[in-house]
């Protein structure tokens, strides 16, 4: 059974003939883990190309007995979206474990990505969480070092293509 709940059963005992020779009432129960994954969706925004930035995902367990937490993944390629695992795959009745999600942006171009948390609830084997980024920064830093004079520049909305002018003044 995939739902929870008290249950009930007739077993009926059958003689030669086939005519009923007696039968019980089974009861019972069935308990179900119940994953509850918070927040079904990340925005990855004021990413830096290059840089690594992380949200949490919690997976929970509501149900009545152990919840596994099998794997994640992500459906499609989008290797700038990873995500460790916990350390304890196994959740009590009440137990949690976070899901720490990174980005980092290899360009400025906005992406998004679905995570898949695999779990063993009956009722929600596959809970797909929505991954996106806002388009990222690039940050660029020049430097110029000699005895008397050191400057240092940084520009932090710069495009693909762009062209950015320096200034370094020269001490004579």
């Amino acid at each position: 059974p995939t739902e929870p709940g008290d249950k009930r059963a007739r077993l009926q005992a059958l003689g030669e003939e086939g005519n009923p020779v007696g039968g019980a009432t089974l009861r019972g129960s069935v308990l179900i883990p119940k994953a509850t994954v918070t927040p079904r969706s990340l925005t990855f925004a004021d990413a830096v190309v290059g840089e690594t930035s992380e949200k949490v995902v919690t997976v929970r367990n509501t149900g009545d007995v152990e919840l596994s937490l099998r794997s994640t993944g992500f459906i499609g390629d989008n290797p700038e979206f990873s995500v460790e695992e916990p350390s304890n795959t196994s959740l009590a009745p009440g137990g949690e474990a976070s899901l720490s999600v990174e980005f980092t942006p290899t360009d400025r171009e906005a992406v998004m990505a679905t995570m898949i948390v695999e779990t063993n609830d009956p009722r929600n084997q596959r809970i797909p969480v929505s991954l996106s980024s806002t388009e990222a920064t690039v940050n660029i830093t020049v430097n110029e070092t000699d005895a008397a004079t050191t400057v240092n520049a940084t520009a932090t909305s710069v495009s693909a293509g762009d062209t950015v002018s320096v200034g370094i003044p020269q001490d004579g």
